[in-house]
């Protein structure tokens, strides 16, 4: 009796005491309510979906921080009002003030993923999860990439996945974990490294291998041999890699997620990732991206305060040293993009010097950033030539590029550009797809810029459609190929593609033949394009790429690229080292020509051990700086040095790719292990020591799928689009069919059902006859308006109701002038005065607009300074107006 009396009081007293704690717990909990302060910890929790729920003051409110949601007194607070973060202090959070467009799983957090089931007696490894980390510099960016897999079948697999990463990427360290230990794998030769690797699998020991791939330079699969049952493993892979200045204002920093479907033409259709037959795409996959990126602010007036999200919502936090940005749950159907503003007094020439391997050998990295003065004063190109040269633009109307953030990208993109080419000069439009089809079909290749050939160029451009069939790039490269320019102009190729092909070594071999007479500048549409394409053609051909966010107005990026290409650029640049017994190792050798607010990495290698002054003469032929830089500050580090060799490496496949030598081949294989580097002709293989599986288990091939890009979705098949998502989603074999439209037919397209702003052809120029469109886009976007309203030759001829809606009601004819009475002059100035007065924060936008009505005004025998005074006489009117 007695031992059962203590176990009731017992069993009283831990009741009590619980129920005490539960009202404590309460109480607590309704007095932060109260006040409107709920603490982060009680009342925020993570999803199963990745969505991060938590409630705000006595309402409990639920709000999202990855969407850029916070609670202050008692209210949920969604900052969606400007472009970049925002730092008050040093300590404060940044919040995403931009527009955020999320990924497929964030944009119905809801809906359930596929399940990866099992199909023909086979079932896919679980992926868990990937996840980035990243320490961002001015020039590059050192990340660690980190996959977790787990084997929940009953016998040991092989795990493959093919997956991209950045082009640039200096591959240096690959290593996998298993119950704690590590396997470090060493970098070999390729056909060594796989052959040890198929060997430890054979003998039942756990091996890994990770290799790049020598036809699309930017994919590459990883195959982990021999995961024991029920075991998981955990892969890293660490990187160095270069980041790409934009607009001489931010740098950008990219982490590849997907590989978008591409196109074969070998096989007439679409192929699996790295053409491996068990790779499959699906809608949605189990696995997830973390991603974390600290990036360094520096100091002084070299502080970086700004970032901008263009990709993902993310969580930003700040110190004095440090900004640090975090996401999860990311679903990886679209590239992650960070643009990291920079300081705008900056010098136009830094370097920078680190030793390696505790010796006095140096790893030099300059950077030239010129501004447009710099540039101009110091190009050895003539303005002259430009209007001469020949400009042909080569649009991407395949199946891939339906989405409409890539064919509608591209529409927009074409009316721009030929708004803003030079009179007199010469041009063409070449779309492709399966086949392609010229708009100007002429032995000349290009015909003369003036009303009728602009006319018909805009028409196709608003009609373009994505209606061409599979992504033969090739072909019309071929054709420019065998009509290379005439007379001693010089190309410009324009080329706006997604990126979506498979023989990406192929194309850069043919555009690096043609470079002594063509200069591509290439244009990366869609959610995730191929950079090793759209950077490569640039880079072997002396041009220029650029990236276009999805959901990003196109017109700043337009007007970049235009501008390069009608921009003298600085030439003839040179690099001398003096001090040095040994001639270093530089890559780029020959330096491209440098554009204004673009910039150009030039690295070198110092490799003998030596303790002597040494400097550098930069400059072009008969002109120079000396720079010495013995007493300036050098690490010890390894970052420059693997960019260095990353760097050799690709001029030496750009060599290789349109000129066979097995001597570059070696010269590759050997930068590469010197500089344990990964290339196209090595592999990364490491194996356990022990035997792990037993004679008689058997290891399954399992392949890692791909989501299907953002944007690509419609290259699934649609009957499986319409079925429940727990299924996995073949790619359309419909597109191995590929368009036989004879080319007589190509251009019989009808008009989209989308209003268009209308125009027709006068004896002055392009003028609007759609009113009502055209007031629409005047009211919404006045720039635009103007840049497409503007008529081939320069000038702007507008009717007194545009004109009273662009000057708050008055007539051209208060804007009259004694030194001159003709209209289009005075509405040409009128718009000009309007643009840079009101429209300055947008002068990217249209300036050689601009630049092009000045110099037709001056055709028409109006001098410079009659220009100039015209305009600041508009000026003042308007400044009395307002």
């Amino acid at each position: 009796m007695r031992e059962s009396s203590k176990l009731r009081w017992v069993i009283l007293i831990i009741i009590f005491l619980f129920l005490y704690v539960t009202v404590l717990h309460l109480r607590l909990i309704y007095n932060y309510e109260s006040s409107g302060e709920l603490p982060i910890t009680d009342i925020c929790q993570e999803l199963p979906n990745g969505v991060h729920l938590c409630y705000c003051g006595v309402d409990r409110l639920k709000y999202d921080r990855l969407k850029g949601e916070s609670c202050v007194d008692g209210k949920i607070i969604r900052d969606v009002t400007d472009n970049f973060f925002s730092s008050q202090s040093d300590h404060s959070i940044l919040r995403s003030a931009m527009r955020i467009f999320r990924s497929t799983r964030e944009d119905n957090p809801t809906a359930s993923v596929v399940a990866l089931r099992k199909q023909n007696s086979e079932e896919y490894v679980a992926l868990k999860n990937v996840s980035v980390e990243a320490r961002i510099h001015w020039y590059a960016a050192d990340v660690t990439l980190t996959h977790v897999y787990v084997n929940r079948e009953e016998n040991p697999i092989e795990a493959i996945y093919v997956f991209p990463i950045e082009e640039s990427a200096a591959i240096y360290e690959f290593t996998a974990e298993i119950d704690n230990r590590i396997i470090r794998a060493l970098l070999k030769e390729k056909q060594v490294a796989k052959e040890q690797y198929r060997q430890a699998v054979k003998q039942g020991k756990t091996a890994v291998l990770f290799q790049q791939s020598s036809s699309t330079l930017d994919t590459f699969q990883m195959s982990v041999g021999n995961i024991p049952a029920g075991k998981e493993c955990i892969v890293r892979i660490r990187y160095v890699t270069e980041l790409d200045l934009f607009d001489g204002k931010s740098i950008r920093f990219v982490i590849p997620t997907t590989i978008s479907p591409r196109y074969n033409p070998k096989i007439g259709g679409m192929e699996s990732p790295n053409n491996l037959p068990g790779t499959k795409y699906v809608q949605n996959t189990p696995y997830s991206m973390l991603f974390r990126a600290q990036i360094d602010r520096g100091d002084g007036d070299d502080r970086i305060n700004h970032i901008a999200n263009r990709s993902h919502p993310v969580n930003v936090s700040a110190s004095k040293q440090m900004i640090e940005v975090t996401s999860e749950g990311i679903a990886l159907d679209r590239d992650i993009i960070l643009d990291i503003d920079l300081p705008t007094s900056r010098s136009e020439v830094l370097f920078a010097v680190e030793q390696w391997d505790n010796s006095r050998r140096r790893a030099v990295l300059m950077a030239i950033t010129p501004n447009t003065t710099y540039s101009s004063t110091k190009s050895h190109e003539k303005k002259d030539k430009i209007t001469m040269n020949e400009f042909i633009f080569i649009v991407d109307c395949s199946g891939s590029m339906e989405d409409e953030q890539k064919i509608g990208l591209a529409r927009q993109a074409m009316i721009l550009f030929v708004r803003g080419l030079p009179v007199n000069s010469q041009f063409n439009i070449i779309r492709f797809g399966s086949t392609f089809d010229v708009l100007f079909k002429t032995e000349k290749i290009t015909v003369a810029y003036h009303k009728d050939t602009v006319q018909k160029a805009v028409d196709l451009s608003q009609l373009m459609m994505a209606n061409l069939g599979g992504t033969e790039l090739l072909q019309p490269l071929k054709y420019l190929a065998s009509h290379p320019p005439i007379d001693g102009r010089f190309r410009n190729v324009f080329l706006l593609t997604d990126g979506e092909v498979a023989n990406t070594d192929e194309v850069i071999q043919l555009c690096a033949s043609m470079s002594s007479t063509t200069r591509i500048f290439s244009f990366g549409l869609g959610y995730s394009p191929s950079r090793a394409l759209v950077k490569g053609l640039a880079q072997a051909t002396n041009g220029a790429s650029i990236f276009v966010p999805p959901n990003s107005p196109v017109d700043e990026y337009v007007a970049i690229q235009l501008r390069q290409a009608l921009t003298p650029a600085f030439t003839n640049f040179r690099l001398q080292w003096y001090g040095l017994s040994v001639s270093p190792l530089q890559s780029p050798r020959h330096i491209p020509p440098v554009f204004p607010n673009s910039r150009v990495l030039i690295y070198t290698l110092l490799e003998k051990d030596e303790e002597t002054q040494m400097g550098i003469i930069i400059g072009g032929d008969n002109e120079g700086e000396k720079m010495d830089f013995t007493n300036n500050v050098i690490r010890q580090a390894d970052t420059i040095r693997r960019l260095a060799a990353k760097s050799l490496i690709k001029e030496l496949l750009y060599k290789l790719s349109y000129q066979e030598d097995s001597n570059f081949k070696q010269q590759i294989i050997e930068l590469s292990l010197t500089h344990h580097i990964l290339s196209p002709f090595t592999a990364f293989v490491g194996m356990e020591e022990h035997k792990l599986i037993q004679d008689d288990q058997r290891s399954q091939t399992r392949y890692i799928p791909n989501q299907i890009s953002e944007g690509d979705q419609h290259l699934l098949f649609p009957s499986a689009l319409s079925t429940t998502t727990d299924q996995q989603f073949e790619l359309q074999q419909a597109l191995k069919v590929v368009s036989n439209t004879p080319s007589s037919t190509i251009m019989t397209m009808t008009q989209p059902t989308t209003t268009e702003t209308t125009s027709t052809c006068t004896s002055e120029g392009i003028t609007s006859t759609s009113t009502r469109a055209s007031t629409a886009a005047l009211s919404t976007n006045p720039v635009r308006w103007l840049i497409e309203n503007q008529s081939y030759n320069g000038m702007w001829i507008l009717n007194d109701e545009t004109i009273k809606q662009l000057t708050n009601g008055k007539s051209w004819i208060e804007f009259k002038s004694d030194m001159t009475d003709n209209k289009d002059i005075i509405t040409t100035s009128l718009v000009i005065a309007l643009l840079e007065l009101k429209y300055a924060d947008q002068f990217s936008l249209w300036i050689l607009m601009v630049e092009k009505g000045r110099h037709q005004m001056i055709n028409l025998g109006f001098t410079k300074d009659n220009i100039e005074l015209l305009i600041q006489q508009i000026k003042d009117k308007l400044k009395i107006s307002h």
